[in-house]
């Protein structure tokens, strides 16, 4: 019944959410001289949408004043989000705090704080 519901949600909103990129810095490599060479960053493609959090969860959930709800539709990015993820959607970064993902496998749902750019 999940697997069905799955489908159905991924035919009604593929191709209609926003597009966003999931950018995950991979940890460095030895230099050999002692130091470490910085890791690469790689972008993932994504479908979803941003909100803001409601009242009950700002307030009482403790979800901090200014953080985003960013939905991603799960068969539309290539890994899974982890902390600390950079999301980039509708034109602001976003940097991923806490992770959800609904009994279907359908949708991620991050909670993350506005960030810069990354350099």
């Amino acid at each position: 019944m999940l697997d069905e519901l799955r489908a159905d949600v991924d035919a009604a909103f593929t191709g209609e959410l926003r597009t966003g990129t999931l950018l995950r810095v991979l940890p460095g490599m030895p230099d050999g001289a002692g130091g470490t060479l910085p890791g690469e960053t790689v972008s993932y493609p994504f479908e979803g949408v941003k909100s803001n959090w409601g009242i009950v969860q700002a307030g009482v959930g403790g979800v901090p004043h200014g953080d985003a709800r960013i939905e991603v539709l799960a068969s539309s990015l290539a890994t899974e989000p982890v902390r600390l993820d950079t999301i980039n959607i509708e034109g602001g970064y976003w940097l991923v705090r806490e992770i959800s993902r609904d009994p279907s496998g359908t949708w991620f749902e991050l909670q993350c704080e506005s960030v810069s750019a990354p350099a």
